[in-house]
């Protein structure tokens, strides 16, 4: 299989090679793989990834850090035993993560971007607007990690936080809002049990 990095070098720049990938290739994976999905809902899927190339031109127009940042992210996912469609899928939540809250998510190691970026694969452009500067948060990262070292039972514990913040993130959050949002989440963590599956106590 060719590398994803080498058609990146092939279109010219990631934008491209993200737009043609999509337009030939129409997630027909996640088709296969959803066979239960109505035609409405694998064309939201589609749009959903559509939505979330808007994003890479200002990324490119951005500076070097974040350009540097989103390569080294492609060269990581590019290097995982997963296919392409998955890859791009997860390239594109990145970059829609970085794009606008790249403070926090520029310092994180590739393990971390991937496990936040996992976690908000499924969730539109305005979600990862709103929630993604607690999700990107040092404090939090820390806190799943340290919570455990398996990856499923990390991603469950972000998805909990996800839930939390679907019911009390407010769209004008404030700085006071933001920090007691993360000390909020920071002793839900403290709180879940781990076991096959995580648990609230």
């Amino acid at each position: 299989m060719e590398k994803i990095i080498d058609l990146i070098n092939q279109e010219k720049t990631v934008y491209n090679f993200l737009y043609q990938f999509l337009k030939k290739n129409r997630l027909k994976n996640y088709k296969q793989r959803n066979p239960q999905l109505l035609n409405s809902e694998y064309e939201e899927r589609y749009a959903l990834n559509i939505d979330k190339l808007t994003e890479i031109p200002e990324i490119e127009g951005k500076d070097i850090l974040l350009q540097k940042k989103m390569y080294d992210f492609v060269l990581y996912v590019d290097d995982l035993i997963i296919d392409d469609e998955n890859k791009v899928e997860l390239i594109l939540t990145f970059a829609t993560i970085i794009n606008n809250n790249d403070n926090n998510l520029i310092l994180m190691d590739n393990q971390s971007s991937f496990l936040i970026s996992s976690a908000l694969n499924d969730y539109t452009v305005e979600q990862i607007k709103q929630y993604g500067e607690i999700l990107t948060s040092p404090e939090v990262s820390r806190k799943v990690i340290a919570k455990t070292e398996d990856f499923a039972k990390q991603l469950q514990i972000y998805h909990h936080i996800i839930d939390y913040c679907h019911q009390n993130v407010s769209e004008n959050m404030t700085d006071d809002m933001y920090y007691s949002y993360i000390n909020t989440i920071e002793n839900m963590i403290d709180e879940l049990k781990i076991e096959n599956k995580v648990k609230k106590i």
